[in-house]
């Protein structure tokens, strides 16, 4: 992810996360790492399709949640995602 980050200079990133069941402590500490990392590179990481449960996992493991943005649907993220770039669907 981190390679394709900065090969296409991405300023937004959206995790989609409603598929996942449950996730396992190292793998959200993963989550959390790339999300860090993300961050570093100039891009934000939206979440979507967080899970009351997986929202409590990540809260209990996270130092910081600084830089995460969770969205309870994939067209949320997608909104905000466009905002950030500037952009906007419009309605017609």
């Amino acid at each position: 992810v981190l390679a394709e980050v900065r090969a296409e200079r991405a300023k937004v990133i959206i995790l989609e996360m409603s598929a996942l069941g449950s996730i396992d402590t190292a793998a959200l500490r993963g989550l959390l790492d790339l999300a860090q990392n993300v961050r570093l590179m100039g891009c934000r990481t939206l979440l979507s399709g967080v899970r009351s449960d997986t929202s409590v996992a990540i809260a209990a493991v996270a130092e910081s949640l600084e830089g995460l943005e969770a969205y309870g649907t994939q067209g949320q993220a997608l909104m905000v995602a466009l905002g950030h770039l500037g952009q906007r669907i419009a309605a017609r």
